[in-house]
């Protein structure tokens, strides 16, 4: 993945945020930058690659992202579930955890 895909998939991710503290005209603009950034990602490969070729590494740089969402979202549930027990983990993992989710 080269600098510009990947700057412009964190700038995706971050506009897909789906949080319950965002305002809904919060989420509105959200959703429209997340279609251009998508539209803007989607032509600058195709315009490096080749319509069809670009169209494959775009769909193959969204499926990267899905995996990034579904692990941070699994990585913050496992945190919730382990901030409930009382007894310390076996691992000083707990300061770590809390850098990268917080």
């Amino acid at each position: 993945m080269t600098k510009e895909e990947y700057i412009l998939l964190k700038t995706i991710i971050f506009c897909s945020s789906k949080s319950d503290e965002i305002s809904e005209e919060g989420k509105e603009i959200l959703e429209k930058e997340f279609h251009r950034y998508s539209r803007l990602l989607l032509n600058y490969i195709q315009a490096k690659h080749g319509n069809a070729p670009g169209a494959v590494r775009y769909s193959q740089i969204l499926s990267v992202m899905e995996a990034m969402i579904y692990f941070s979202q699994k990585g913050k549930e496992f945190y919730a579930y382990i901030s409930t027990i009382k007894q310390p983990p076996p691992h000083p993992t707990m300061a770590l955890l809390d850098q990268v989710i917080i």
